[in-house]
């Protein structure tokens, strides 16, 4: 269909698979254009050409890639008989690089086609095939977003529609994209940040812990109690019905919650404003008893308060005006009868929880016990809990060490779920907060941490030979594949490295790992 044609009965808006080559002629296998079969390369045919009846009449194509380049002038070229349209990034409005539209009218003085001051386009109709060129320099190195649109109007005297995009480079065309062809530039389709390695230092009980968070699904925590009004969305995105500033994110290795403030004094009302999100996590139905903090709990959480996004702008309570997340962070403080960002509640009463807080301290319950630590850094607590004289002995073991400091605290009252729970959250409506969450285990009884593992991350380097293989260095043990998120699977232990290998994949992600 072609969205624009008056009997079209509905818009319809092609997405095609992803192109090596842009080479396309709509008789292939027959020859057009630069790279032709009887000079070495292979035209094919176009992935979808939108049309009416066999007709192709004001066809446009949308082609977008991140090119890599060097530092230095790059001088890119198109063959067609239509016009296309080259911006610097991927939307419609970035900065054009280059235009050529044989349009049969231009815009007057006031720039608006459609008006009495146009002009007629003094330029000599494109009947056949030509090169169109645009021009542009790279600052530095790096992958640089570039979104081409072609277009034409009608059928000319081509014996079909034909579209070739290349660089010119020592006086020669090159197909961009080649991979044969070390002149040509290298285009990307899609840019993956891996998501970050976060190392447990500590290891897990010799039994196991009695639970632990899928830090990938958290559908099992519950946020159906008085402190939630998380309206179910990730952060970030346009806000609206459904989608309310805050939330909560999974980002691959981590979880990420947000509290922004009060959005119901922005418009965004209850219920699901996202003015306070607090989850919980049964277990009594575990087996765990109700007086799990006077018999012994043992905790292990990674937390931080990130500072980079997706994070939305604060929405603080009472209206006073939406603001930046702040640079250095949003912190949050223990509330409400000893609620925090991490915590334990035993069903008989009491709750103790951790909050980290902005100013660099870590708060434990409510009365006053905090101790120091640069809380946008990732930080690896290990946490014991028992009854003791006075209140509750609190054993915190940090990053590795086998050497807690040790604080008597009182238990708060906050209770939000019936029985014993785990509890995460930003659950105060009167604050902001954010915080991420790359592990939170459990376990019954007062399980002392039997020794850190080696917590320096392994190293990992990939060098291109240049002849199709790459040597791969590398500490730990080796594993591979095909996305980002996983799965994953062993290639080699380090008493392999450095190994070469030839890949064959048209992508593959590659990391170390210790065990």
């Amino acid at each position: 269909l072609n969205e624009a044609h008056e009997d079209a009965e509905e818009e319809f808006v092609v997405v095609y698979e992803v192109a090596d080559l842009v080479n396309w002629f709509e008789q292939a296998p027959g020859e057009s254009g630069h790279f032709r079969a009887g000079l070495g390369y292979q035209d094919e045919v176009f992935p979808l050409l939108p049309g009416w009846g066999g007709m192709h009449d004001g066809v446009a194509i949308e082609i977008t890639a991140w090119l890599e380049l060097e530092a230095g002038s790059y001088k890119i070229g198109m063959h067609s008989e239509g016009g296309w349209k080259v911006n610097a990034g991927f939307k419609p409005d970035g900065p054009v690089i280059g235009i050529y539209d044989n349009s049969k009218m231009l815009p007057g003085d006031d720039n608006v086609l459609g008006t009495d001051d146009d002009v007629p386009l003094q330029q000599v109709p494109t009947y056949y095939a030509r090169d169109q060129y645009v021009n542009f320099v790279a600052e530095e190195p790096g992958l640089y977003p570039v979104r081409f649109v072609w277009f034409q109007n009608s059928h000319r005297k081509e014996p079909g529609m034909t579209l070739e995009l290349y660089s010119v480079k020592d006086r020669a065309k090159h197909l961009l994209n080649d991979t044969s062809n070390p002149k040509a530039i290298k285009a990307w389709y899609e840019i993956v940040t891996p998501p970050e390695v976060i190392t447990s230092v500590y290891e897990a009980p010799e039994e196991g812990w009695a639970y632990s968070m899928d830090v990938g699904d958290i559908s099992s925590w519950d946020h159906n109690n008085g402190s939630d009004q998380w309206d179910g969305s990730p952060i970030g995105g346009e806000f609206g019905d459904g989608n309310r500033p805050g939330g909560v994110s999974l980002l691959g290795t981590y979880v990420r919650l947000q509290d922004t403030g009060d959005p119901r004094d922005y418009g965004y009302s209850d219920s699901g404003s996202n003015r306070k999100i607090y989850l919980g996590q049964d277990l009594s139905g575990k087996g765990v008893s109700n007086t799990i903090l006077d018999d012994g709990a043992t905790l292990h959480f990674i937390a931080r308060i990130p500072t980079k996004g997706p994070l939305d702008p604060l929405h603080p309570d009472g209206g006073g005006g939406v603001q930046d997340y702040p640079a250095g962070g949003d912190g949050y403080e223990n509330h409400d009868g000893g609620k925090g960002n991490i915590g334990i509640k035993q069903g008989a009463g009491g709750n103790i929880s951790f909050s980290l807080n902005e100013a660099g301290k870590v708060i434990i319950t409510e009365d006053g016990t905090e101790l120091e630590l640069s809380t946008t850094e990732w930080h690896e607590f290990w946490v014991t809990i028992q009854k003791s004289d006075g209140g509750h002995k609190v054993s915190v073991y940090l990053d590795g060490s086998t050497e807690a400091s040790v604080y008597t605290v009182t238990a708060g009252g906050g209770s939000d779920f019936n029985g014993s729970y785990l509890a995460m959250g930003v659950g105060s409506t009167g604050r902001s907060g954010a915080l991420d969450v790359a592990a939170f285990n459990f376990s019954p009884g007062v399980i002392a941490p039997g020794g850190g593992a080696d917590a320096t991350p392994p190293t990992l380097s990939i060098v291109n030979n240049g002849d199709g293989t790459v040597t791969v260095t590398f500490e730990g043990t080796l594993q591979a594949a095909g996305n980002v998120n996983g799965p994953w699977s062993d290639v080699a232990d380090d008493s392999s490295s450095p190994l070469t290998l030839t890949p064959d994949q048209v992508r593959q992600f590659g990391r170390a790992v210790r065990k």
